[in-house]
């Protein structure tokens, strides 16, 4: 008996084990189907004139920013605002998935760049002038919906992002840690790296920082005009560290116009006024 006993623990397992590999593979379900209808939220309707700001907002969270928590933006703007859904905002059980790989934040990811890419042409085919404002999460997924869809809207205003994340920030977050950039005084002196990520929510939303910060954008839209860009940062920004040298004269070189102020990781009036004055400025 014992004998027999013993030679059936191999079979167990292996049937244990794929019983969880099972498991781990289904656990990742994807709801929502990309569609148009209601991918978008209007939150401004501005009939005088024909120009609407598409606002991909950062985080990532679960649902869209209320018109409260964007009340300063909806009265700077002269236009149309609108909210434009992200993957985990139109189904926020996605990010119930403890088990979320590389490769389910890719696909959410590029989900969220589709829906922003969809809702350009859905206002540029009635005729609209189209400003995508994207702020931190939101500023990356801008850059990939340049890099697969070229620039389709008329204007694009990216905040508080990178577009050549250093690798060791966004491991961090992929290897379910957090993390800051460390400054001394106005100098950047380090990453340093938080406490190791136990919440399930948490986990999902850091996997897909870590997959959106992973590009070297400098590379994906190196065959790319950006003279419809205007990029703007902050020199001492702990959240996704500051622009380099490097990353700032590719966007030049590219034709874009890049804003930098001191302060961390925040835009305010400043930054919003930089952008009405070169989204009402003609391209040369």
């Amino acid at each position: 008996m014992p004998q027999n006993y013993f030679t059936k623990i191999p079979f167990i397992l292996c049937l244990l084990c794929a019983v969880f590999l099972t498991y781990c593979n289904k656990d990742f379900e994807l709801q929502y189907v990309p569609s148009l209808k209601n991918d978008f939220e209007i939150y401004k309707n501005v009939t005088e004139n024909d120009t609407v700001v598409l606002v991909c907002q950062g985080g990532p969270i679960d649902r869209l920013d209320s018109k409260d928590e964007i009340n300063d933006l909806l009265a700077y703007f002269p236009y149309t605002v609108v909210m434009v859904h992200q993957s985990q905002t139109k189904d926020p059980s996605v990010l119930n998935q403890f088990f979320i790989t590389n490769g389910d934040a890719q696909f959410l990811n590029d989900t969220s760049v589709q829906l922003l890419n969809k809702t350009i042409s859905h206002f540029k085919a009635k005729g609209k002038f189209v400003i995508v404002f994207g702020a931190s999460f939101g500023s990356f997924l801008g850059l990939s919906a340049i890099a697969k869809a070229q620039t389709k809207a008329d204007r694009y205003a990216l905040l508080i992002g990178r577009l050549d994340m250093e690798d060791a920030f966004w491991k961090l977050f992929q290897n379910k840690h957090y993390g800051y950039f460390k400054f001394h005084g106005d100098r950047p002196i380090g990453i340093e790296q938080t406490k190791y990520i136990t919440d399930k929510k948490l986990w999902a939303l850091g996997a897909l920082l870590g997959n959106i910060g992973q590009p070297r954008y400098t590379q994906e839209l190196a065959a790319m005009d950006l003279s419809q860009l205007i990029y703007l940062h902050r020199l001492q920004d702990r959240v996704v560290g500051p622009l380099q040298k490097t990353e700032i004269d590719f966007l030049l070189q590219k034709g874009a116009q890049v804003v930098g102020q001191a302060g961390d990781h925040s835009f305010d009036e400043t930054d919003y006024a930089a952008i009405l004055e070169f989204v009402r400025k003609p391209i040369q």
